[in-house]
């Protein structure tokens, strides 16, 4: 990577302009399960989670391109009274910038940012049909899992 790396927390609308086709680029990588779902982002549940303060957007950029994002959504835990936890809706590194370790500082600048408002704990799932390295960078960064999900059509 020659250009610098740079982080940072974008709206809703600017993430889906510097990401453009990524976010589709991303669904067809890894998809939810078998379930043969169309991408159709609910916009205005991730409007909504902004404006009331749940939901943070993050873009990494080398030069003008947008390499990769993340975006969250935090609450109050339901079993934990005033613990606030956010969990990963998304995040993606486009292909070609996989082995520069942006995942690894994009991950480090969102937990700042996060412990900046208050957010104590990351959840950060990662589907098992993509066989990268995600899992073994979580647990080298402290990492524990904690829930393994399933999900059934009904």
């Amino acid at each position: 990577m020659n250009k610098e790396l740079i982080i940072g927390v974008v709206t809703y609308r600017e993430l889906l302009e510097a990401m453009q086709g990524s976010t589709q680029d991303h669904w067809n990588e890894v998809p939810f399960g078998n379930y043969n779902l169309t991408l159709d982002l609910n916009d205005n549940i991730y409007e909504n989670a902004e404006r009331g303060g749940h939901a943070r957007f993050y873009v990494a950029y080398v030069g003008r391109n947008a390499v990769a994002y993340m975006s969250i959504f935090a609450s109050e835990m339901s079993q934990h009274k005033g613990i606030m936890c956010a969990v990963t809706d998304s995040y993606y590194v486009v292909p070609e910038y996989r082995k520069d370790g942006i995942f690894g500082k994009l991950l480090t600048f969102v937990e700042q940012d996060i412990k900046s408002l208050g957010i104590r704990f990351l959840t950060i799932g990662h589907n098992p049909q993509y066989k990268g390295k995600t899992p073994d960078l979580l647990l080298s960064e402290g990492y524990s899992v904690t829930e393994i999900a399933y999900t059934k059509e009904v």
